[in-house]
């Protein structure tokens, strides 16, 4: 009976290479990853700025797509000259919103412990560190990125070295 292989070594190998890269550079894995995106964007206001321009037609919907057009080409440039103001736009909302969690638990409970739940004081201490966590990453938010990506380095390097490993074992 023949087995049938499902993987491939050299991929296991190159996800924990790549994992590595991640753990060891993350901020310029970033700052990589930011400008491509802002290349995106360049390439996609231009795609339709082209036809924009060309257009003789000249009303309020042509107008908008201009505009949108132009708006789209800047932030594209934009993001590429300040890749890390760019990245640090993201943990800074999402810091934001588990700041404000974190206070609407702070507030159920404070209510608890006024209603005499005796599961107040856990969900006090949970509710400040959940503030903490919002506020750590409101205070730094490219540090939080930088630490997502190492995060997802160390997880790229685990599964390619188990990847490896089984396909080791299917020999």
């Amino acid at each position: 009976m023949m087995q049938e292989r499902f993987g491939n070594p050299g991929a296991a190998v190159f996800l924990a290479v790549l994992g590595a890269v991640l753990i060891l550079t993350p901020g310029t894995a970033v700052s990589t990853l930011v400008r491509c995106f802002g290349l995106v964007l360049i390439l996609i206001g231009t795609l339709k700025l082209v036809p924009q321009l060309r257009s003789k037609m000249r009303d309020a919907a042509g107008n908008v797509a201009l505009v949108s057009a132009v708006v789209t080409v800047a932030a594209g440039f934009l993001v590429m000259m300040c890749p890390e103001k760019a990245a640090s736009v993201f943990p800074l909302f999402a810091g934001a919103v588990i700041l404000l969690v974190g206070i609407v638990h702070l507030l159920h409970a404070l209510a608890a412990k006024q209603a005499g739940d005796s599961s107040a004081r856990i969900m006090l201490v949970f509710s400040v560190i959940t503030i903490a966590c919002g506020a750590m990453i409101c205070c730094n938010p490219f540090s939080a990125v930088t630490t997502l990506v190492r995060i997802i380095g160390v997880i790229f390097v685990y599964n390619g070295i188990t990847g490896f490993w089984i396909e080791a074992k299917k020999i």
